[in-house]
């Protein structure tokens, strides 16, 4: 070999030596700063698909993705994809947001991560994606959604925090049935006991969110 095709590799080594420090020192920075953090939690967000709800609810999301978005640095949103609904307001989320949707709701001005034929595999993916879960009002689907959460946790499978956003008391008369079911003893646990919490407004859902460990 001779002494340039040597002297090239030798600087070619240094190069990519010094190319991975610089590289390291820059990762090193930003996650010391809280720009890149690579413990974030995952939050799967359940909600609505209809625009054919009282404004209000949007409002209502509205405020919370916005406080959500204080935390871009801490978590990561997973939703069903698309702009309808409450949905819509999700994908407003500022930070890391995270797609599973169905091929036939595609909306081509949006990229989603993950895209499933059927409603069991991209239900299944969402699920499987959160550390947390918070439940908007919504209809069928949110209630299917959160009705898996919940048995996964009743049956033992897993112990993730469901959070209910009560936006307008659209949960009271759910949590009432609920409670009853527990009661009548067609359950072992009743919703609280299934690491299920309740609250009303963001700065609570926010509060709890800051006590979950990454």
């Amino acid at each position: 070999m001779s002494k340039n095709n040597k002297g090239i590799k030798t600087y070619f080594s240094i190069f990519l030596v010094v190319a991975v420090i610089l590289l390291l020192f820059y990762f090193i920075n930003r996650y010391t700063t809280g720009e890149v953090n690579f413990n974030k939690i995952n939050i799967t967000i359940f909600a609505a698909s209809s625009d054919n709800i009282n404004k209000e609810y949007f409002k209502k999301s509205e405020e919370l993705i916005s406080k959500l978005n204080e935390l871009k640095n801490k978590i990561n949103v997973v939703y069903g994809g698309g702009k309808k609904g409450l949905m819509g307001e999700i994908s407003k989320y500022k930070g890391n947001l995270i797609s599973s949707n169905m091929k036939q709701f595609v909306d081509p001005s949006m990229n989603d991560e993950y895209l499933f034929d059927n409603i069991t595999d991209r239900q299944q993916k969402l699920v499987d994606l959160g550390d947390a879960y918070i439940i908007l009002p919504g209809g069928y689907g949110t209630h299917y959604e959160l009705l898996q959460v919940l048995t996964l946790n009743d049956i033992g499978v897993s112990k993730k925090p469901i959070i209910f956003y009560n936006i307008n008391h659209f949960f009271d008369e759910f949590i009432n049935y609920f409670e009853d079911i527990s009661k009548k003893r067609f359950t072992a646990h009743n919703l609280k006991e299934l690491n299920s919490h309740f609250f009303d407004t963001p700065d609570q859902v926010i509060q709890f969110i800051n006590t979950l460990k990454q």
